[in-house]
């Protein structure tokens, strides 16, 4: 009988242990996917937590930012930042600036977190992770990621700051698909492409060339070169057709050259310098491509295209975008960013799965 016991006790452990593993979406009273922006105030409120101020981050998000006390996996945080799309709670963020006692809580905060999640799959190779990224490695912040179905965690460190960030990947998605959407229907109706539009290359590289070719062009143009694997290089200060990027990912798959990202990126107080930059390279490619077409002009956000379809890709190969969005160190941020194929990336690292 004793062995009998356990052995169910055994078992029943070892369901315990592999059960599927879902990440916190409950905080403070608030459900990430589910609350709207006057819940959150609500909520935020009755337990006594200070509006700091709210902002728009799109025509479709905005941005509230708490100041208070909240104790998450061992850390104590005094502000609380939730974001919005379409009026329901995307993003909750806890931060803290801790100074000298940066590493150490940030230790704390991972040890638990890892205690928790350190089963579940990373999110580092997601689109949504790399559109958070940004300049991240740059600057130095460091990151750890995990998802389940639904949610994404992510937990960042930098020189004073620690924060621990929950997102909702279904809304983001699904905005980007209706997004997508809308782009390929406001284009369905121009004309067939010449081939003076046809985009074969860009900063003196062609989409095929190796890694090894593309490096040794590439380099002279930058200022530095950031980081590198086996699909992706990535360059600071990149000069090409005239103007200066922050940033450059020259992206791989099977070994050849498949996508090109470039970027520039401005604090949010820099907004007339950021505008000045989309418009600068807007002219550059209206006066390349006699196809150019202006698919959204709004306040906080554009969108552009360009460039002659191809066999086997069915969007424009050129996207050019002005955008207001979180960093993933917390600041709101301008981006003005220039694809090449940026839709060949979404699978670009399942060969190593």
């Amino acid at each position: 009988m004793k062995r009998y016991l356990l052995l169910v006790f055994t078992l029943v452990s070892a369901l315990a242990i592999f059960a599927e593993t879902n990440i916190q979406r409950e905080f403070l009273g608030l459900t990430v996917g589910k609350s709207t922006a006057s819940e959150v105030q609500s909520a935020m409120k009755s337990r006594g937590f200070e509006l700091l101020n709210t902002e728009n981050v799109s025509n479709v998000g905005s941005q509230f930012q708490f100041k208070g006390y909240y104790k998450h996996q061992g850390v104590e945080f005094h502000t609380i930042v939730t974001s919005f799309l379409n009026d329901t709670l995307f993003v909750f963020c806890a931060q803290d600036s801790c100074g000298e006692k940066v590493t150490e809580t940030a230790n704390v905060l991972q040890k638990n977190l890892e205690v928790l999640y350190g089963n579940l799959a990373p999110a580092d190779s997601t689109f949504l992770f790399r559109f958070l990224k940004d300049s991240a490695d740059h600057y130095g912040v460091k990151t750890w990621s995990r998802m389940d179905d639904h949610t994404m965690i992510i937990s960042m460190q930098s020189e004073e700051k620690v924060t621990c960030m929950y997102i909702d990947q279904d809304i983001f998605y699904n905005m980007m698909f209706v997004g997508l959407k809308q782009m390929g229907e406001a284009i369905g109706s121009l004309p067939d492409f010449s081939e003076e539009n046809k985009v074969y290359g860009v900063a003196g590289v062609k989409f095929g060339d190796d890694m090894a070719s593309v490096k040794k062009v590439i380099y002279p143009k930058a200022e530095q070169f950031l980081d590198g694997d086996a699909h992706n290089l990535t360059y600071y200060k990149v000069k090409i057709g005239g103007s200066t990027y922050d940033y450059a990912n020259f992206l791989f798959a099977k070994g050849k050259l498949s996508s090109v990202r470039l970027q520039k990126v401005f604090y949010s107080w820099r907004k007339e310098e950021a505008l000045m930059a989309f418009e600068g390279v807007k002219s550059q490619y209206e006066r390349r491509y006699t196809n150019f077409k202006v698919v959204k002009d709004e306040y906080d956000e554009k969108l552009a295209t360009c460039g002659a379809y191809i066999e086997g890709y069915d969007y424009p190969p050129i996207v050019i975008s002005f955008e207001k969005s979180l960093s993933k160190g917390g600041d709101i941020m301008y981006y003005v960013i220039v694809s090449y194929y940026g839709m060949r990336t979404d699978n670009i690292y399942d060969d190593e799965i």
